[in-house]
C-alpha cells in the first residue's frame, strides 16, 4: 500500500565495508535495470540496496521506478522520504545533498498529477481507524493532506461497536479536497 514504508538498512555512515559494497552492487543492477526499461526490476534492486544500507540515492530511485510504473502516490511518499534523509545525512556526505535536492524537485512535479483529500474526523476514539483509497492513515496523519490517485475515493472511519461510517469524495488532478466523517453517525 501506499503507507507502507520501504524496509531500510542500516545508516549510511556506520555500513560496514561490505554493506556498502553489497548495497553499491544491488543499486548498479538496479540502475541498469532502469536504463533498459526494466522498472519492476529497477524497483526490486532498489528496494533490496536500501534493505542493506539506508541510502538516499537508493530510495531515490526507487522512488523514479514507482513514477515510471505509474505508482504515483507511492512514488510520491518515497520522494518525500528521500528528501528528508537526504537532509538528514547530508552533513556526512555532501552527495546526498544532490539526493535531496532532486527528490524535492520530481516530488513537486507529480503534485499537479495526484489529488490531496483533507480529512477531518470527529468523535473518534483510541481505536477508531480512517482508511483512505483503501490504505490505513495512521493517527498521526490524520491531519495531512492523503495523496490519492485523482477520480473517486473511498474514505471510510470504523470504530468497534459503531457501524463503519463511509464517504466518498471526487478528486480533481492537482486539486485539494476537504472531507469530514464523525465516528457517531455510524
Amino acid at each position: 500500500s501506499a503507507q507502507s514504508a520501504l524496509a531500510a538498512g542500516v545508516d549510511p555512515a556506520s555500513a560496514t565495508a561490505v554493506q556498502r559494497e553489497q548495497a553499491q552492487s544491488r543499486y548498479k543492477r538496479g540502475k541498469e535495470k532502469y536504463d533498459a526499461g526494466n522498472y519492476q526490476e529497477a524497483f526490486d534492486e532498489f528496494t533490496a540496496s536500501m534493505e542493506i544500507v539506508a541510502s538516499p540515492n537508493a530510495r531515490l530511485q526507487a522512488a523514479r521506478s514507482l513514477e515510471k510504473l505509474g505508482r504515483l502516490v507511492e512514488a510520491y511518499a518515497e520522494y518525500g522520504r528521500a528528501a528528508v534523509e537526504a537532509k538528514e545525512l547530508e552533513h556526512e556526505d555532501g552527495r546526498y545533498g544532490k539526493a535531496g535536492e532532486a527528490a524535492t524537485a520530481e516530488r513537486a512535479l507529480l503534485v499537479p498529477k495526484l489529488g490531496f483529500v483533507e480529512v477531518s474526523v470527529a468523535h473518534a476514539n483510541d481505536d477508531t481507524k480512517l482508511q483512505v483509497a483503501g490504505a490505513e492513515i495512521r493517527r498521526a496523519g490524520w491531519t495531512e493532506p492523503v495523496p490519492v490517485m485523482p477520480g473517486t475515493v473511498d474514505l471510510e472511519l470504523e470504530t468497534p461497536g459503531h457501524i463503519p461510517v463511509k464517504t466518498r469524495v471526487t478528486v480533481g488532478a492537482g486539486a485539494h479536497v476537504q472531507a469530514s466523517l464523525d465516528a457517531d453517525a455510524g
